[in-house]
């Protein structure tokens, strides 16, 4: 009977193979009493083994010099956040995506006797949070209300600490619209600082911001190797030949409701920022 049981619980979904054992069970003439009580003894023992590894990690990683960071000191001074109008014909490639990313400047963290290595990167940490890659359905900024997540790692989130760029997940975002151009933030995160090397352990951390919507940007890209580029374009893509104030507002027109923003522009670098 334990046996049954614990095969059960161990199926790619224990939700339909547990009832399905115990139906075996009891039509062979098990007493269901005695169903229920081997039961939970499987159950109990599981939940040791749980405990016993998660035990066994955290020694692992006590006897490899991790430390926790401190979560509870990453006060946020100042955050705003906008979209980006980017496609690459190399690697993946990116098509025309708008990818909304947020920038969050942090108060200075004093990690005390938990800096990794203070007499490298000392035991006061100043950095920022850069989260990037996010998808939001509007054409109106002023729409922005809403929640995501996991946001799909397009590696464009991270934080700078002990000399390498920390990878962020983005369990969850959610934005809410306050006044103005002002939103409310709140962050579900994991930080995996163990993915280069930080010294600290991965940890989730959860937090909440006001931002102010900076707008829309695109930058013409600079390709190392412009013919191999134009080459690679695939034409259902319709990238302009020509990028000036005209074509470059069509093209963000795809994206958003352009009449909202007015367009700033410095070289090849062009802001659409909300109107009020």
């Amino acid at each position: 009977m334990k046996k049954l049981l614990l095969a059960a619980l161990n199926e790619p979904d224990p939700t339909q193979a547990l009832p399905t054992a115990v139906q075996a069970l009891l039509e062979n003439g098990e007493p269901l009493n005695k169903v229920q009580e081997v039961l939970q003894e499987v159950l109990e023992e599981l939940e040791s083994l749980d405990e016993l590894s998660d035990a066994l990690d955290q020694e692992s990683s006590d006897e490899s010099g991790l430390k926790d960071f401190p979560v509870e000191r990453i006060k946020a001074t100042s955050a705003g956040w906008r979209g980006s109008v980017i496609y690459n014909p190399f690697g993946g490639p990116t098509p025309p995506t708008l990818w909304y990313g947020i920038g969050i400047a942090l108060k200075i963290i004093d990690l005390g006797d938990q800096a990794p290595a203070p007499e490298l990167w000392g035991t006061e940490l100043e950095t920022e949070l850069r989260l990037g890659g996010i998808v939001l359905p509007f054409r109106s900024w002023r729409d922005l209300d809403y929640e995501y997540g996991p946001v799909k790692d397009v590696g464009e989130s991270s934080v700078y600490i002990s000399g390498v760029h920390n990878p962020i997940d983005i369990e969850r975002v959610r934005t809410t619209h306050i006044e103005g151009a002002s939103f409310r933030i709140e962050l579900d995160l994991f930080f995996a600082f163990e993915f280069d090397g930080s010294g600290f352990r991965n940890t989730r951390h959860s937090m909440v911001v006001e931002a102010e919507f900076r707008g829309v940007s695109f930058c013409v890209p600079q390709w190392s190797d412009p013919e191999e580029a134009t080459k690679l374009m695939p034409l259902e893509w319709n990238i302009p030949t020509e990028f000036n104030d005209h074509t470059v507002r069509a093209f963000l027109e795809r994206f958003v409701d352009t009449s909202e923003f007015q367009l700033e522009r410095d070289g090849e670098f062009f802001l659409f920022s909300p109107r009020q």
